[in-house]
């Protein structure tokens, strides 16, 4: 059985959840504060954490970079009434998978967990280039031989990219690839993460083709 991370301090919201997550098969813990949630998170396994932002001792923000910290894998879902374009921006720039908006439909949220347990379960498979072995079972990039440290967003570009080599990507496709259809981020979420990514690279692999998008150019 699946095991959700729930991080909310309203006990309305907190019950209703839980509700729809026992209905979709699901075990749920639950926390009420942002350091109740980290301790939680340290000391018990979840497959994947629902985060609010507005949180008592620790605020989501900093409770999404904790945890990204020492878990680069784990599905990150932030639940929240701030609904800015730079809130959302700031929220998967920090690792998270989603970002969902209250007032929201739990039958959505739902269906967006159940994708994020999908996509977290895909084939296991390493992929390896000249100078760069990218392990998507362990969540590991190799870089001459060195390990780099990447947000989840670089990760999953990355790998996005690297499946198919010397095909372009537009913008468009790696939104709706690695943030999600549904999600709405403008084009700056994209190349901003690739600017960092390519910044790790020290330039190489990542081409970016004028007015098309994005390619990932490597020799085998």
């Amino acid at each position: 059985m699946k095991k959700i991370l729930l991080i909310e301090d309203e006990p309305r919201m907190r019950n209703l959840l839980v509700q729809y997550f026992k209905q979709a098969g699901w075990e749920t813990l639950c926390a009420d504060t942002g350091a109740s949630g980290i301790k939680c998170f340290e000391t018990k396994n979840a497959d994947l954490v629902v985060l609010d932002i507005m949180l008592p001792e620790k605020d989501g923000w900093s409770v999404c970079k904790t945890i990204r910290k020492t878990n680069k894998s784990v599905p990150i879902v932030m639940l929240t009434a701030r609904n800015t374009d730079d809130d959302e921006l700031f929220g998967f720039e920090l690792g998270a998978d989603e970002y969902i908006t209250k007032p929201f439909n739990p039958n959505i949220l739902v269906a967006r967990i159940r994708a994020a347990f999908n996509k977290s379960t895909e084939s296991k498979q390493v992929l390896s280039f000249s100078g760069l072995k990218i392990d998507v079972e362990r969540h590991r990039v190799l870089f001459d031989g060195d390990e780099l440290s990447l947000t989840k967003k670089e990760f999953d570009i990355l790998t996005y990219l690297a499946k198919r080599p010397g095909v372009a990507r537009s913008r468009e496709q790696i939104l709706s690839n690695v943030w999600g259809l549904n999600i709405h981020v403008n084009d700056r979420a994209v190349d901003s993460t690739i600017k960092r990514l390519r910044g790790k690279l020290h330039g190489n692999y990542l081409t970016t083709l004028r007015g098309v998008g994005y390619r990932f150019d490597a020799e085998f």
